[in-house]
This record gives structure tokens, sequence and C-alpha cells, in this order.
């Protein structure tokens, strides 16, 4: 591969560090529009195919947008290659008085080479209104 130049064959984009003359090369994460459409449809596809409204996907009362249900993201994780990771950041409990919180945080990490490819964060708590 030429430095400075796009290789397509391997989606390779060389990198330069402020200007050195050691390129590092770095994977070309854009992909063209007809690929993104490729893949929203093969996520509809599946969607459609194997997901199960009210399982794995459906309402949650309080909210009025469909919510992805535990079964559903695991499918997901499962199709696209992921093993996922979950551990309470921070946690409330006052049996007494009825006041819970969690804070969780979700790794989504490729089964192929062990890499984190995600991270998030997410919280609730008992005095929510839809609970």
């Amino acid at each position: 591969m030429e430095t400075g130049k796009h290789s397509p064959k391997n989606n390779i984009v060389p990198f330069s560090n402020n200007g050195e003359s050691e390129v590092v090369s770095l994977p070309n994460i854009v992909v063209s529009t007809n690929e993104s459409r490729r893949r929203i449809e093969e996520l509809q596809t599946f969607v459609e195919d194997v997901m199960v409204k009210g399982v794995d996907y459906g309402l949650v009362d309080g909210f009025s947008k469909p919510t992805l249900l535990k079964p559903g993201a695991e499918k997901l994780c499962d199709v696209f290659g992921f093993s996922k990771v979950a551990e309470v950041i921070n946690r409330i409990e006052q049996w007494e008085t009825g006041i819970f919180a969690y804070e969780v945080k979700m790794t989504l990490i490729r089964k192929d080479n062990g890499l984190v490819e995600s991270e998030g964060l997410g919280s609730c708590n008992s005095k929510e209104s839809s609970f």
C-alpha cells in the first residue's frame, strides 16, 4: 500500500501522527450510502422475521414509543456477534421507604476479537413517574 492513499482492497486509511514519517493504519469505518441502506434493510428484515412484538420489543407503561426489551436486545447481540457485561455502578435500596435507584453500565464486547465495541450507562429510580 502506498503511503497517504486509501486502499479499498483492505479498507484501511493511512494516518500520520503530527506529520511524522511513521504511518499508522486505522480502519476506515465510513460506509457508502448504499451499504448503509443495505444494512438497515437487513436489520428491518431481521426485526420482521425474527423479533416478536410483546416479547422482544413493545410498549412499556408510561411511554408512547416502542421499547427494545431484554430478550430482543440479547437476540441482536447474538446476531451481531457481541457478548455483554452488565455492571451495577450505583445502587440505592431503601426497603423501609420504598426508594430504589440503580445506575448500570453495559459493555458490548466483540466475540471475534475481544475488543470493547461500546459502553452505555442507564439509570432508573422508584420516584420516576412511570413507576
